[in-house]
């Protein structure tokens, strides 16, 4: 199973001057935000965890986060 979920980013990092694309910080409407997207197995165990920007939509990392995995099912909502 695959799924995202978005984590607001605290409001200290609105005002650093490094590099927010190294750090996985995206711009979007409400704000800053940082994208965890997990894949865990059928007892819900982590298996792999990749950290993106907030704007980064879930279709554009399943091919990284899966890529070398094979599986029988694969779980994921329409984001």
């Amino acid at each position: 199973m695959l799924d995202g979920s978005i984590i607001k980013v605290h409001q200290d990092a609105m005002r650093s001057s490094y590099d927010r694309s190294a750090e996985a910080i995206g711009s979007s409407v409400g704000g800053l935000s940082t994208k965890i997207h997990a894949k865990v197995d059928s007892l819900g165990q982590l298996v792999n965890i990749l950290i993106t920007p907030g704007q980064v939509h879930e279709s554009q990392v399943a091919h990284e986060v899966w890529a070398h995995e094979s599986c029988e099912f694969f779980l994921a909502d329409k984001a």
